[in-house]
């Protein structure tokens, strides 16, 4: 059986550059842009990402589940299997799901706060909207893809019940076999406001929620 230890492996670790600028936004105020060049055999990955931390406390409850459905019930006066297949012609998946994040406190934790502050995207609560497909279909992707975020249609009450269901179920059955997760999750939910926000999105209020 081939056997590999620590010391067969390479201790330079290659680094994936990422260049930072920014394109109009719908507002006076430019909207961070990244671009990672790396190849990828011509799949292009694109992620969209909209800050959820200015909603009120009491909407993050619902956050997970707006993900789950938004990009699965159809749009722009289309249901979701007209949609589904429309998708299909010219990309992968497309996904919504919320993430948080914190900055990150060491010995030069007054430079971290003056480089967050002049960031509005470090150290924030998003949903972001993920999307593959080959480079030679981007122009249509990228279109299907806007309306897919911006003309989202929930009229479809049977298609949103099944997925609250499926979401529900798939929630429930992972608590005992990650039952240490859901502790450490709530053990430490009041070390910091992203420890809360994922106990809030991911843990056993989560649950709860989900349940009533």
């Amino acid at each position: 059986i081939p056997h590999i230890s620590p010391g067969d492996l390479d201790r330079n670790a290659e680094k994936i550059l990422l260049e930072e600028s920014s394109c109009p936004g719908c507002g006076k105020d430019p909207v961070p842009l990244f671009i990672s060049r790396e190849g990828t055999n011509g799949i292009v990955y694109l992620d969209v990402c909209f800050p959820c931390d200015t909603l009120p406390p009491e909407d993050y409850l619902y956050i997970p589940l707006f993900s789950s459905c938004a990009m699965n019930t159809g749009w722009k006066g289309k249901n979701w299997a007209e949609c589904a297949a429309e998708a299909a012609l010219c990309c992968g998946d497309m996904t919504a799901h919320p993430s948080t994040g914190t900055v990150c406190r060491t010995e030069c934790a007054e430079k971290a706060a003056a480089a967050a502050s002049s960031r509005r995207y470090i150290g924030r609560d998003w949903i972001t909207f993920s999307m593959k497909l080959p480079v030679e279909k981007t122009d249509k992707a990228l279109s299907l893809f806007s309306d897919a975020i911006s003309k989202m249609d929930f009229t479809d009450e049977e298609r949103i019940r099944t997925l609250s269901d499926e979401f529900f179920s798939g929630m429930k059955s992972s608590v005992l076999p990650a039952g240490s997760r859901y502790a450490r999750m709530r053990a430490s939910c009041r070390l910091g406001r992203s420890k809360a926000v994922e106990e809030l999105w991911s843990g056993l209020r989560q649950l709860t929620a989900l349940q009533k």
